[in-house]
């Protein structure tokens, strides 16, 4: 369905294709900022370029404008495109309503936790059968210290008793090593923390590959989320715009800089491009966001009458919202 659904509606033309692109990323709103975050902002359109926000809580405005680089970048690789350019908050709009199953999950995670058996009470009371007694008993022989045999002696019993215990919770052996994990997860968290960094290295290998890759194309390889591909980028970017200088914008590790940044193939990268990505990333780089001073002039340049038709396109997409 994944691909069947997308090529359907390229078929039927560029204008539903994008409308489809719309839709299709303001349903993954919870995965592009978060659960909580999804809770208190919420999306109500695509329009111009524009991602158009609600949120009645200024403090989740802020949250959400200081990731502004990180949520644009993330809806782009969902969309495949650049969707996206900038995001605008609006005074009115609809709170995103909470489905039966998000519900339930926040009943669930209001009541204390119970854990699944006690350590210390149940395992003492699980019985060894006669092999692994004689099994233990044989590893212990091994050491010569009479105190040491005990004390590894009550170490294997513990240990034999726990995993009887894990057992009858219906807990499995790891897919990779053997050990045993809870029956929610296939891995180990070790072996699971090894699986993520093998797929985070395939990501890698696959951006060093093709540096302007998007998500929809790496995920037909590897098997990731959005939020894996766009932290290998990001790490990547940042690990380039340290080492290179405005001057060495005609280096390869520039253009690979510029592809990376702006999923840009290389046949539409121009020396000017390359230099403005390249400064744009030094100045966030040596200037956080938040601390920039604000510029008069980059949001009234023609004094009144600039001021005058913002507010006039801000009260044109409030009725936009509004029909």
């Amino acid at each position: 369905m994944e691909k069947i659904i997308p090529k359907t509606f390229k078929r039927m033309g560029a204008k539903v294709e994008k409308q489809y692109k719309r839709y299709f990323v303001l349903s993954r709103w919870p995965d592009i900022v978060g659960e909580i975050a999804a809770r208190h902002v919420h999306p109500q359109g695509i329009e111009f370029a524009k991602l158009i926000l609600y949120a009645p809580d200024a403090t989740w405005r802020q949250e959400v404008q200081m990731m502004s680089g990180v949520v644009l970048q993330r809806i782009n690789n969902l969309a495949g495109e650049r969707l996206v350019k900038e995001i605008f908050f609006t005074g009115y709009g609809k709170e995103r309503p909470l489905k039966e199953a998000e519900q339930a999950d926040n009943q669930n995670k209001a009541k204390p936790a119970k854990p699944d058996f006690v350590v210390d009470g149940n395992a003492k009371k699980e019985n060894l059968t006669g092999e692994e007694m004689s099994f233990i008993k044989e590893q212990c022989q091994k050491l010569e210290d009479e105190g040491l045999q005990k004390q590894f002696q009550r170490i294997l019993m513990s240990h034999r008793k726990f995993n009887h215990l894990k057992e009858r919770y219906n807990w499995h052996k790891c897919a990779d090593c053997g050990a045993l994990c809870p029956p929610e997860k296939e891995r180990c968290s070790i072996c699971s923390a090894k699986a993520q960094e093998a797929t985070r290295e395939q990501i890698r290998a696959f951006l060093r590959e093709s540096p302007w890759a998007r998500y929809q194309e790496i995920k037909e390889t590897i098997s990731c989320t959005p939020d894996m591909v766009t932290r290998e980028r990001t790490i990547m970017v940042q690990s380039l715009a340290r080492k290179l200088e405005l001057k060495d914008f005609a280096k390869l590790e520039a253009k690979t800089l510029t592809m990376l940044y702006r999923s840009m193939p290389p046949e539409y990268l121009t020396d000017e491009i390359v230099l403005t990505t390249m400064y744009t990333l030094r100045d966030n780089l040596a200037k956080p966001l938040e601390f920039k001073p604000i510029k008069r002039y980059d949001y009234i340049r023609n004094g009144k009458q600039q001021l005058a038709a913002m507010r006039e396109k801000e009260k044109r997409n409030v009725l936009t919202l509004r029909r």
